[in-house]
């Protein structure tokens, strides 16, 4: 997925963070704050300090962030991951870790170090929107054609 804008939802809500499914018809929405959000929407070139100065502490102890995990849990809760590579010697990699964070940290990190990010199945499931469906004005259009047309599909 990548980040494409961030926007707000109503005065009350706060702000999104809008993710488009590469090579895929979804959007997703994520929640972030107003922190987030203003660094999120920020120029390429006034990115936050911290995610890069992260990568660099984890470098330096031979491990490497590799992406960024969206995902829900049993109670339909958003959670966010950073899946951790951990060097052991060039060349050979240790299982993935994750690490837990909110949604908002996880977008800024991808951001701000150029990672990509993954959102399961489930989530895409559950909040996602398939911009490649038939929207309502166009079916509601549809059926308006079709009882003017006398054919109403129902038998």
């Amino acid at each position: 997925m990548r980040l494409v804008a961030v926007r707000s939802t109503s005065p009350d809500e706060g702000l999104v963070a809008l993710l488009v499914q590469e090579g895929g018809p979804s959007i997703l929405a994520v929640p972030v704050s107003a922190r987030e959000g203003l660094s999120l929407s920020a120029e390429a070139g006034s990115v936050e300090y911290w995610p890069p100065l992260l990568q660099r502490c984890l470098e330096a102890q031979g491990g490497r962030l590799e992406q960024v995990r969206l995902s829900i849990d049993d109670d339909a809760v958003l959670r966010a991951d950073l899946v951790l590579a951990a060097c052991q010697s060039p060349g050979e990699q240790a299982p993935g870790r994750c690490v837990p964070c909110t949604p908002g940290e996880a977008l800024m990190i991808s951001n701000g170090c150029g990672l990509p990010v993954r959102a399961s199945d489930g989530l895409l499931r559950l909040r996602g929107v398939d911009l490649g469906e038939e929207s309502i004005s166009e079916k509601v259009a549809r059926w308006r054609q079709d009882l003017a047309a006398g054919s109403t599909g129902i038998r």
